[in-house]
């Protein structure tokens, strides 16, 4: 059987292509790889961005009720940069809700609130702090119960306790 055989020229414009197509491919590689790895602030937008959805009302109020308050560990989608507790006082689901951001003030970046079950509060081992349940003056987020009785949070202002 007879082998083809291709002209110099040819296996010359052959290897030149195959090589641009493995450069190309590689550059791709290293520019996702580039992109992924940026480390950019966080940032909550106005608009839809500025809101967490929460899950059901209903649902996260019972959850609340059995197993104490509930530790988002980075609602704004940046790592570790917005973590808040979510607890809920008395029967209805549709009020009595508290966003509570989970890091204290003058705390190390590490250093994140617990929940005490047996105290019934909040604290921080490594700035030997406590707060209520409510939060006290800890940074708190507006929200809402929608008409689907979704909990929605507003990541935008902070504001002391609203109660």
């Amino acid at each position: 059987m007879p082998i083809e055989r291709r002209s110099a020229s040819r296996q010359t414009t052959i290897l030149i292509a195959s090589v641009a197509a493995l450069l190309v491919a590689l550059g791709l590689v290293v520019a996702a790889m580039s992109a992924a790895s940026r480390n950019t602030p966080p940032s909550v937008r106005a608009g839809k961005q500025a809101r967490f959805d929460a899950g059901l009302a209903k649902e996260r109020a019972t959850s609340i009720a059995e197993d104490g308050p509930l530790l988002f560990s980075d609602v704004s989608g940046s790592g570790q940069r917005l973590p808040v507790f979510i607890s809920h006082e008395g029967d209805d689901h549709k009020t009595g809700w508290n966003v509570i951001g989970a890091h204290p003030p003058d705390a190390p970046e590490d250093c994140f609130l617990e929940w005490s079950h047996k105290r019934k509060l909040f604290h921080a081992v490594c700035v030997d702090a406590t707060y209520p349940a409510d939060g006290g003056d800890l940074p708190h987020y507006g929200w809402e119960v929608d008409e689907d009785g979704r909990l929605l949070i507003d990541l935008r202002s902070p504001t002391t306790n609203p109660g």
